[in-house]
């Protein structure tokens, strides 16, 4: 189902969320857990024409060889790599729970995340060979069917002029610099697509209704031509509730600081006769955990993911319970006393004893 831009806002797990290295598996399928209806990231494409997930113009290689903090005087420049090289590169960031170093990403396994999760694919192109990135970027695209889920956004128009030979059907969105004042020019820059896009960057959020008011003759402008105005980076609610009420459509947001709803883990834990098997799995069919039991406690430990395609072995639910805020709680028509709590990495689960079975639900 086409993302319908006129009946809801735009909510986009940015690229650097903080979830997990950037630009990695890892990163956009936790992002994916927490009730967004878009993932970002950024494309660029290796030396021999393969895309792959990068935010910056190069990477920076630490002591051990693993993709450490961008340093544009000390880098290797993407478009010198190949894609096998890519490819083979860890973060040098464990992210604590995680226990491995993640990969980087390559853009047909983050569209596949995309659609397995019903997601949006909003990708920034970043401008090199920018004919084949294109070309590359739609071949992809159109082999999971994602046309129809998919936004691309990018700095300059030629991008975007690009992409436009290819589609009158997908979003285009021409973001600006951080502190640009947007202009009528500007907006003339994407009235020609169907679906035109101009994405302000409100960075220093202290600025944010300054930037607004200097900007608001040209976004009356873009509303008069049906262009769609979206903002980067938020993190502030406050800021969200003031834009969204001065008809923002979209948001890529720094962080999870909007209030979801979505339960992101449900299962269930059934005690019978004293024994406790964990079960009913609804909001991942690869998700498991051990679980123990002893006077009447049930622990749920080394929860994780189970039989990833994407290539990691993963304690990736953990890595979420660890860094995100949540709220626990569990349900027993049985057992209406039973009390739940998440402590020292394991579910700790009080059953005073009883047998039944233990509704658990994650919220964000």
């Amino acid at each position: 189902m086409k993302f319908d831009f006129n009946a809801e806002i735009m909510k986009t797990a940015y690229s650097q969320i903080g979830l997990a290295p950037i630009n990695t598996a890892e990163h956009y399928q936790l992002a994916s857990h927490l009730g967004f209806n878009s993932i970002k990231g950024d494309v660029r494409i290796t030396k021999d024409n393969k895309l792959a997930m990068c935010h910056d113009a190069g990477i920076t290689l630490d002591e051990n060889g693993r993709i450490g903090k961008f340093d544009k005087d000390n880098c290797l420049p993407f478009l010198d790599l190949t894609y096998d090289y890519v490819m083979g590169l860890e973060y040098s960031a464990e992210y604590e729970t995680m226990g491995h170093y993640a990969k980087v990403c390559d853009f047909e396994t983050f569209v596949r995340i995309c659609k397995e999760y019903g997601k949006i694919v909003y990708i920034t192109l970043r401008d090199n060979k920018i004919k084949e990135l294109v070309a590359e970027t739609f071949r992809i695209v159109r082999k999971y069917n994602m046309e129809n889920h998919c936004v691309i956004n990018s700095f300059t128009l030629e991008t975007l002029q690009e992409a436009s030979k290819y589609t009158d059907e997908i979003p285009l969105s021409n973001v600006f610099e951080k502190g640009v004042v947007l202009t009528k020019e500007m907006v003339d820059g994407v009235i020609p697509f169907k679906h035109g896009i101009v994405n302000l960057f409100f960075c220093d959020h202290e600025k944010t209704k300054e930037f607004w008011e200097a900007s608001i003759d040209a976004i009356e402008y873009a509303r008069q031509n049906d262009v769609q105005v979206h903002v980067a980076i938020l993190r502030k609610y406050s800021d969200y509730c003031w834009l969204t009420d001065r008809g923002v459509q979209g948001f890529q947001l720094a962080r999870p600081c909007l209030p979801y709803t979505r339960t992101d883990i449900q299962f269930a834990v059934n005690v019978k006769d004293g024994k406790a098997s964990f079960e009913n799995i609804l909001g991942s069919d690869r998700m498991t955990a051990d679980i123990t039991t002893s006077d009447g406690i049930v622990l749920v430990t080394n929860i994780r993911n189970n039989g990833s395609s994407y290539g990691y072995d993963d304690a990736l639910p953990l890595l979420w319970l660890n860094k995100l805020p949540f709220d626990i709680c569990v349900n027993c028509k049985e057992n209406k006393n039973c009390r739940i709590c998440f402590e020292d990495n394991s579910i700790k689960l009080d059953t005073n004893g009883k047998d039944g079975i233990y509704y658990v639900n994650v919220n964000i």
